[in-house]
């Protein structure tokens, strides 16, 4: 898996994650670089435009049930 980093990253350091970015959408790169965005949309466009899709997690961190988005590439030849 290409963000298996990243997923452990967030499953060791949870609760850290969580206050820190309270409500806000976070990038982690396979540097564990994190990125902050207000929005859904501005965090994957700066994931996919500077790390490319596929090499990041986005999830949104803070106290309530939160989501974990793997971003794939797929290419379509018709």
């Amino acid at each position: 898996m290409a963000i298996s980093t990243q997923l452990e990253y967030v499953k060791n350091n949870k609760a850290t994650l969580d206050k820190k970015y309270n409500g806000q959408y976070v990038v982690i790169s396979k540097a564990l670089e994190e990125k902050a965005f207000n929005t859904l949309d501005e965090a994957y466009l700066f994931g996919a435009n500077n790390w490319g899709l596929g090499n990041f997690l986005l999830q949104q961190f803070g106290n309530f049930n939160n989501q974990v988005h793997i971003i794939n590439q797929t290419i379509t030849v018709l």
